[in-house]
C-alpha cells in the first residue's frame, strides 16, 4: 500500500503530467482553463480534453464566414482597457495562426491602431434617423441614484431589480437605452451585477456615446443600440463598427 503523504505528513500533490483534466463545453471559459492549465499548470495539452457538443468550439464566440461575404457570430464581446487583465495576459501568450512568431494580442493592438473605433450612430429613432446621443439625458434624481448605487455595499442590495432602484424616468433616457443595449442588461435583472458593470467600466462613461474605449479584433466589432419607437417598442439596431478582413 503507497501514501499520497511524505516523510512528515505533508500531503503530496500528483504530478501535472500524471493527471488529466476534462472541461464541459467549449465556450470561451473552458478553452481559456484549459490554455491555463497547459501554460501555468505544466499539463500536457494531451492530457486535457474539452468536451463540445456542436461541430465547432467556441461557444457564443463561435464566428465563421469570409472576407467577401461577412461573419457571423453569436455573440459579440467588447475588449477594453485597462479591463480585462486576465484576458490580455493570456493572450500575449498565445501565437497567432497566421504568424506564429507574433501573439494574438499584438495583432489585436495593430488591428485597434489602425482602425480606432468612433461610433457615429449610437441611437436611431423611428424613421431611421441618427440620433444625437452626446447628451445622456440625465436628471438629477438619476444622478443620484447612480451614485448611491456605486457607493453601496453589494451586500446591501439583496435580490433588488434594476427597475427597483431608479425612477420610470430613467428607463427612458440616453444613458439607459446606450447602458442597456451595450451590456445586455433589462430592467428586471439584478441592480447589484448593475453596480459591478458600473465599477468596471467607470472609466467608461465619458466615452459610452462614441464606444472610443472599445477594442476588437480584425473578424467582428459591433455594438448595437436601440432608441424608442413611438408605440413603446424598441427600433432597429445601430453598429459603431462592422469589420472585415
Amino acid at each position: 500500500m503507497t501514501s499520497d503523504a511524505d516523510d512528515s505528513g505533508t500531503r503530496r500533490q500528483p504530478d501535472a503530467t500524471a493527471r488529466e483534466a476534462y472541461f464541459v463545453g467549449g465556450g470561451i471559459a473552458s478553452l481559456a482553463g484549459a490554455a491555463f492549465l497547459v501554460r501555468d499548470g505544466a499539463m500536457p495539452g494531451e492530457n486535457v480534453t474539452v468536451l463540445e457538443k456542436l461541430d465547432v468550439m467556441g461557444g457564443a464566440l463561435d464566428g465563421s464566414g469570409t472576407p467577401e461575404e461577412g461573419y457571423v457570430i453569436r455573440g459579440g464581446r467588447m475588449f477594453n482597457y485597462p479591463t480585462y487583465e486576465c484576458t490580455w495576459n493570456l493572450l500575449e501568450t498565445i501565437p497567432s495562426l497566421e504568424d506564429r512568431d507574433r501573439s494574438i494580442k499584438d495583432v489585436m493592438d495593430e488591428f485597434n491602431e489602425r482602425n480606432p473605433t468612433y461610433a457615429i450612430a449610437r441611437l436611431m429613432g423611428d424613421d431611421q434617423e441618427v440620433l444625437d446621443v452626446s447628451s445622456y439625458g440625465l436628471e438629477m434624481e438619476h444622478r443620484f441614484s447612480l451614485l448611491q448605487l456605486v457607493l453601496t455595499p453589494e451586500t446591501q442590495l439583496g435580490e433588488t431589480r434594476i427597475e427597483e432602484w431608479f425612477s420610470e424616468s430613467f428607463f427612458e433616457t440616453t444613458l439607459w437605452y446606450i447602458w442597456a443595449t451595450t451590456f445586455a442588461f433589462q430592467p428586471w435583472h439584478s441592480v447589484a451585477e448593475m453596480r459591478r458593470y458600473m465599477h468596471r467600466f467607470m472609466h467608461e462613461f465619458p466615452r459610452l456615446n462614441t464606444m472610443e474605449g472599445s477594442t476588437g479584433s480584425s473578424t467582428t466589432s459591433t455594438t448595437r443600440s436601440f432608441a424608442p419607437s413611438g408605440d413603446g417598442s424598441k427600433s432597429t439596431v445601430s453598429s459603431s463598427r462592422a469589420t472585415v478582413r
